[in-house]
């Protein structure tokens, strides 16, 4: 069976995004359990609570992302142990976090492509944005890049945590007209990449063996890290 788990910090806020993306990804409306208005950064929530203990061995844990299970770090590693104890597999936006190996997923954020993009001929700027967010999680790290291109600026960002240290190593850069970002046209799949002064991220399609991430530019972040990937 598949719980899904849902949580938005505060009451102004809207729960039904989360609601409808954790339906596609295979959670029953009945089997959805919800915080509305409350942080991650507390384990001291009610539909937190109710999620974990509807969990049976084989089920499924599901969120959208790891902001909405724990914002603190000790409170994610702890949740994803006791899971694991449990028999019960999470999964984070569809993909299923595994202790014993690697794991990513590709999530294509903002897609207006063509978007008024011409007009009489011309190109309009500000119509033509492109969002990606890659992550992936092993034993010891996780690492969560962003390259986007939203015409008048490129942003790219990463961040890593070392699970074992509790490290966090991170940067952002923002690069004037795009200069330096190159996204697929249909996002989610094959090459993206950005550069900008002092960072450079590649993502690339390797066939069937599925995808690299490649990070230069953030200090105390080994290459043979990245190379496991």
């Amino acid at each position: 069976m598949h719980v899904g788990y849902a949580r938005v910090s505060t009451l102004e806020q809207d729960l039904s995004a989360q609601r409808e993306a954790l339906e596609r990804l295979g959670v029953e409306n009945k089997n959805i359990y919800f915080d509305h208005g409350l942080t991650g950064t507390t384990r001291a929530r009610p539909g937190l609570r109710e999620a974990l203990a509807a969990t049976r061995d084989g089920d499924t844990l599901v969120v959208t992302k790891l902001d909405r299970l724990a914002r603190s770090l000790p409170d994610a590693r702890d949740i994803a142990d006791e899971l694991t104890i449990k028999g019960v597999a999470l999964s984070l936006g569809g993909s299923v976090y595994d202790p014993n190996c690697h794991q990513n997923v590709r999530q294509p954020l903002h897609n207006t492509s063509g978007i008024g993009a011409r007009q009489g001929g011309r190109r309009r700027w500000g119509r033509n944005k492109r969002w990606e967010y890659w992550n992936v999680i092993t034993q010891r790290h996780i690492l969560a890049v962003t390259v986007s291109h939203v015409d008048y600026i490129a942003l790219h960002s990463v961040w890593l945590l070392d699970r074992e240290s509790g490290e966090v190593l991170q940067k952002l850069a923002i690069v004037p007209f795009g200069i330096g970002a190159s996204l697929p046209g249909s996002l989610g799949s094959g090459n993206a990449s950005g550069r900008a002064p002092g960072l450079q991220l590649q993502i690339e399609k390797l066939g069937d063996q599925g995808e690299r991430v490649s990070v230069d530019g953030i200090e105390g972040f080994a290459e043979d890290v990245t190379n496991r990937w």
